[in-house]
């Protein structure tokens, strides 16, 4: 379609370009499952702050890689998460996946060396709070541009990727990474996951 007019609005041209309805709920939709997996990769970036955990918790070479490794296997083993998603839908597994997160990361900041299994099995969990949240956040913006699945898919698998460097700009200390981390994440929870069962309804 060419582009929009003045007798043809921007909404108007986005439905004929993706020849389904588009509103601006469904575009806050994808705007905010974007946001969401903005959030969802920092295990992929967890090799900078983990010169500051180290530091701060006396753990050894050995155990923190072990806990980056276990932190990416909660990360990208999302299959459990795809099944729940069938079940119950993407808002659910979202708010589950972001209390997961939230729930894990606070404790988290405040483990030691002598901690470490408990350091493990939360930052584990932590790890596939997140790999659901970006799950969700695919299935609902899958489900909003039904007619572009690949458009749908890079967009947010675009934000996934930016993530890392998103991280990176919150590295000051292990501790205050994580509280800007479930910061922003309950935040985004907060705005986005009313818009997002609207949309699923």
């Amino acid at each position: 379609p060419p582009p929009p007019s003045a007798t043809m609005g921007l909404l108007e041209w986005l439905s004929a370009r993706a020849g389904t309805e588009i509103t601006v709920g469904s575009l806050l939709v994808l705007g905010g499952s974007m946001c969401m997996a903005l959030m969802c990769g920092t295990p992929n970036a967890f090799n900078l702050i983990s010169d500051s955990l180290q530091q701060d918790t006396g753990i050894s070479d050995t155990q923190l890689s072990v806990l980056t490794a276990l932190g990416l296997v909660g990360l990208y083993f999302t299959w459990p998460a795809g099944v729940l998603i069938d079940r119950f839908d993407a808002l659910p597994v979202m708010i589950g996946g972001a209390l997961m997160t939230v729930l894990c990361l606070i404790p988290m900041a405040f483990t030691t060396g002598s901690t470490y299994v408990l350091m493990v099995i939360l930052f584990c969990i932590a790890g596939f709070g997140q790999g659901a949240i970006f799950v969700a956040a695919m299935g609902s913006a899958l489900k909003t541009l039904d007619t572009l699945p690949g458009t749908a898919v890079a967009l947010v698998g675009t934000c996934m990727s930016l993530s890392m460097g998103l991280s990176s700009m919150l590295v000051t200390s292990a501790a205050l990474s994580f509280f800007l981390l479930l910061l922003c994440l309950g935040l985004l929870v907060a705005i986005f996951c009313p818009l997002l069962q609207g949309a699923n309804a």
